[in-house]
């Protein structure tokens, strides 16, 4: 999703000045999981098709090596973003800018941190969501910048849902990203976390009930009641 965001950067004229790459890329995993969930519905963007970008990107060992937070400082960098990263960030990276590093979880924080949420938040009938927040030490726990609730249909799929939620993630972060480049927001505006609920990856037999709901129907039917009695 690294090209979506900087083509949604570059509409919104903020400017990158740098994008540090990870030497380990995306798991083979990680990969796998997101051509399943979006079956072909979210085809790479190539940065060389965005400009000359090519001065943009370095590669480090590893996004915790002191090498990596060295080239921060260097660049005099006020912000990162953390976009699909092998790493689970932290230490001194964290602390490396003025402001932090920026995450968008695809869940709707405190309530949902950890694993697989869009699935959880469905098997629980709650709204399916994204948070953009500050990474800390502890994950899916640091200061909220922005929440933002996806919209479910009942004709939607799950391949539809899960597309929307990877799509509305990347407008998040560069939404965020704009706000904080034109001084709209700032640290000031972010609220710490109360207590929340970690969540493994969801079982087998919990996403059958998932993907059930969804097709059904059931899942928007549930949502819409909630909805009406607010």
């Amino acid at each position: 999703m690294l090209g979506h965001l900087l083509a949604a950067l570059q509409a919104r004229n903020v400017p990158v000045s740098a994008v540090l790459m990870d030497a380990d890329g995306m798991p083979e995993k990680n990969a796998n999981i997101f051509a399943d969930r979006t079956a072909g519905r979210l085809p790479p963007i190539d940065p060389e098709t965005l400009g000359d970008t090519t001065s943009l990107f370095y590669t480090v060992e590893n996004h915790n090596d002191p090498e990596a937070i060295s080239l921060v400082h260097e660049l005099g960098l006020d912000v990162l973003f953390s976009q699909v990263t092998p790493r689970i960030l932290k230490g001194g990276i964290l602390d490396a800018t003025p402001i932090g590093v920026v995450n968008v979880h695809p869940g709707l924080l405190p309530e949902y941190r950890g694993a697989t949420c869009v699935e959880w938040a469905i098997y629980n009938d709650d709204p399916v969501g994204l948070t953009a927040h500050l990474m800390s030490a502890e994950i899916d726990a640091g200061p909220i910048i922005r929440r933002h609730r996806i919209d479910v249909s009942t004709d939607d799929t799950y391949t539809d849902i899960r597309v929307r939620v990877y799509r509305e993630s990347v407008e998040l972060q560069a939404n965020v990203a704009s706000d904080l480049w034109r001084g709209a927001i700032g640290p000031a505006d972010f609220k710490p976390q109360g207590d929340g609920q970690y969540h493994r990856v969801i079982d087998d037999a919990r996403l059958e009930e998932v993907l059930r709901k969804i097709e059904n129907g059931e899942y928007a039917h549930m949502l819409a009641q909630a909805d009406g009695k607010d």
